[in-house]
């Protein structure tokens, strides 16, 4: 409340608009045009399809250790700290790497690619030691997701940035009412083993979609004349 009152009393910055800035924009960063129903519809959904992917192991991991892995509660509580610590480690990594040796877009191909695989051993090695090891990949992939999912949408439509990732934020949230309805009924008329699989499928999605905008921004952005100019700009 007190941050209401006092936000209501400052008023925005003085806006200019610089010519050097329209003219990177205009002529060097688009090859052809980005349009919002082809690559903008696909990083919506992986907006969802990535917090949907965090969700299911967030909330299911335990029980799959202990109901499907025979794990002791105790070990099957373990997992998400495996997880956690996976995530953890990804951000750090990301940190470091990301625009310096790797961009946002390989990145959101990586991570699903790698929780396919993770959620694969995950289903197929039932085994302590693999479930384990799976717990912190999934977490490894997962994290930072949907972040990167903002900052690919704004670099595509700079000019929509409020709305589009309003787009974005939209898809995600809607991922946190959809998936436990659906995962609960999986778990309650099936098992949990099922759940996974769900998983799985979401991920598979997820490496189309990533693929799909991958391909886009090949095609639309020119990314030697773009880092070019930064360079020169800067």
């Amino acid at each position: 409340m007190l941050n209401g009152v006092f936000i209501s009393t400052v008023r925005f910055p003085t806006y200019f608009k610089t010519s050097n800035v329209v003219g990177i924009s205009k002529v060097n960063r688009y090859v052809s045009k980005p349009r919002i129903w082809v690559e903008g519809i696909a990083i919506i959904l992986i907006g969802f399809t990535s917090t949907a992917l965090l969700m299911v192991a967030q909330v299911w991991l335990p029980k799959y250790g202990y109901s499907v892995v025979g794990m002791s509660r105790v070990e099957s509580i373990h997992l998400l700290s495996y997880y956690n610590v996976g995530a953890l480690v990804s951000v750090l990594l990301l940190a470091v790497i990301l625009n310096r040796f790797i961009s946002p877009i390989l990145i959101l191909v990586i991570y699903p690619s790698l929780a396919t695989i993770s959620l694969l051993l995950l289903l197929f090695v039932q085994q302590p030691i693999m479930t384990v090891i799976s717990s912190f990949l999934i977490g490894f992939s997962t994290a930072g997701l949907f972040q990167l999912c903002i900052a690919v949408i704004v670099e595509f439509f700079p000019r929509k940035k409020g709305t589009t990732t309003a787009y974005v934020s939209t898809a995600s949230s809607s991922a946190f009412i959809i998936i436990p309805m659906i995962t609960g009924l999986l778990n309650k008329n099936i098992n949990v083993t099922a759940v996974f699989f769900l998983d799985l499928f979401i991920a598979i999605i997820g490496i189309l979609l990533s693929i799909n905008v991958c391909f886009r921004y090949k095609k639309i952005f020119n990314k030697k004349l773009i880092y070019w100019n930064l360079k020169k700009a800067s």
